[in-house]
C-alpha cells in the first residue's frame, strides 16, 4: 500500500499507528462483547485478556475468574451452550482434562478447560492447541 504524495515518513508512522491501536481496541470491544456482555447469556467477569501473536495470527487467551470450582465448571457449562446454539461444539480430552473445542462464525476457533476456580479460554489458538492449553493450565497453581 503506498500513500498518497505529500505524506511524509513520519506522518505515515503516525497515520499507521493510529490505525494500529484502532484495531486493537476494537478487537477488544468485540471480545468483550462476545464473552463478558451479560446480554449474551455468558458471565465470565471477571476476566483476564492477553493478546499474542502466534504462528503469524493473533490469539487471545482470557482467563475467567470464578468464586470457586463449581461456579467455574458453571462458566464453562454457559460457554458450551453458548456454542452449541451458535456454532459448534466438541470434547476434547485430548486437549487437557474437561477441555472443549468450540467454534461460531464470529468468533472462530476457541478451545476451554476449567482448572480450580479458573475458567482458561484461547480464541484462535495455535496449532498445538493441545500443547499450548496445557501450558497455560499448567501454569495455575493446583491450590487456588
Amino acid at each position: 500500500m503506498t500513500a498518497p504524495s505529500g505524506f511524509s515518513a513520519p506522518a505515515r508512522r503516525t497515520v499507521t499507528a493510529l490505525l494500529l491501536a484502532f484495531a486493537v481496541a476494537h478487537g477488544l470491544y468485540q471480545i468483550g462483547r462476545a464473552f463478558l456482555h451479560p446480554k449474551q447469556g455468558l458471565d465470565l467477569a471477571p476476566a483476564y485478556l492477553a493478546f499474542y501473536t502466534l504462528e503469524g495470527k493473533q490469539s487471545t487467551v482470557a482467563l475467567s475468574l470464578a468464586a470457586n470450582p463449581a461456579d467455574a465448571r458453571s462458566r464453562a457449562e454457559q460457554l458450551g451452550k453458548y456454542f452449541t446454539k451458535l456454532g459448534k461444539l466438541a470434547p476434547r480430552p485430548d486437549l487437557g482434562p474437561g477441555a472443549n473445542l468450540g467454534s461460531t462464525s464470529y468468533e472462530g476457533e476457541v478451545v476451554y478447560a476449567v482448572r480450580g476456580r479458573y475458567v482458561v479460554l484461547v480464541v484462535n489458538p495455535p496449532t498445538d492447541r493441545g500443547g499450548f492449553l496445557k501450558t497455560l493450565i499448567g501454569a495455575i497453581p493446583e491450590a487456588d
